[in-house]
């Protein structure tokens, strides 16, 4: 796994034991890296808020400035048959300072899962999109995901680059020449 993990914490949350942790991506660059919550809704609007044009295209394959409830709602609510979601805040600032997150959604049969991730360009090339992808994938393989794969637009180098050094696969996409499949085999 990217970084070293220097802490972790096992806390009760609704019935369900969640584990944060902090993770040194160079000497003396930490981040806290915990699962999503409903209340962080605010804090993800306020991430996406700052972010390039070109950044929201990327994640979303769009371009947009607004992000309303029904959007940034989707991505805060776990939901622990089908959704893992993480949030990454620089150690020692506010709590509500998300600089990135991941997502991983399960298919209904379970044997697939969709990652997406984003994070902050203050905070990119440091090893935190790694580090996010790889613990999304240990908490699928966790729950019995045989495949994790990403849709990538074709012209988001850096992402693609990173899926290779990963180990994931690329191809073509059939349904949109725009984007491109990564596949990890987990299984």
């Amino acid at each position: 796994m990217s970084g070293v993990i220097v802490e972790a914490h096992a806390r009760k949350q609704g019935g369900a034991t969640r584990v944060d942790h902090v993770v040194e991506l160079a000497p003396g660059l930490r981040y806290l890296v915990r699962p999503v919550s409903p209340d962080d809704e605010p804090a993800m609007v306020r991430l996406l808020e700052r972010m390039t044009t070109d950044e929201v295209r990327m994640r979303f394959f769009c371009c947009m400035r607004h992000f309303g409830h029904a959007l940034v709602s989707c991505m805060v609510q776990p939901d622990d048959a089908q959704r893992i979601g993480l949030v990454a805040v620089p150690e020692y600032t506010a709590a509500d300072n998300i600089v990135a997150d991941g997502m991983l959604i399960s298919e209904p049969d379970g044997q697939r899962a969709e990652f997406a991730i984003l994070v902050h360009r203050d905070h990119a090339q440091h090893g935190l999109g790694r580090h996010l992808i790889e613990c999304l994938i240990a908490q699928g393989r966790a729950r019995g995901v045989r495949q994790v794969y990403g849709i990538v637009l074709a012209d988001n180098h850096k992402m693609l680059v990173l899926a290779t050094e990963m180990g994931f696969v690329t191809r073509a996409n059939p349904d949109d020449r725009a984007t491109v499949r990564v596949e990890l085999d987990l299984a």
